[in-house]
């Protein structure tokens, strides 16, 4: 975990922790977050990250492991 200000925090989401409401305004990130995330973390597919302020949730990201391709081709340096 870091303590990034005085009131918040970010932190590798567990499979044990419990996601109260959230809600981004998309759809899909919502989903993601509430239904998905801990089971791609469990088969290695995505790392989140939670960001927490005061105990709400206000950010998310994850990390993907895998490449991106464009054309049937795997993109070099960007």
């Amino acid at each position: 975990m870091a303590q990034l200000t005085a009131d918040l925090r970010m932190f590798r989401l567990k499979e044990e922790y419990v996601i109260g409401d959230f809600d981004c305004g998309n759809q899909d990130l919502n989903d993601f977050l509430l239904n998905e995330a801990k089971l791609f973390s469990k088969y290695l597919l995505s790392v989140t990250y939670i960001i927490e302020r005061r105990g709400d949730v206000v950010a998310f990201f994850s990390l993907s492991n895998d490449k991106i391709w464009c054309n049937g081709q795997i993109l070099g340096c960007f």
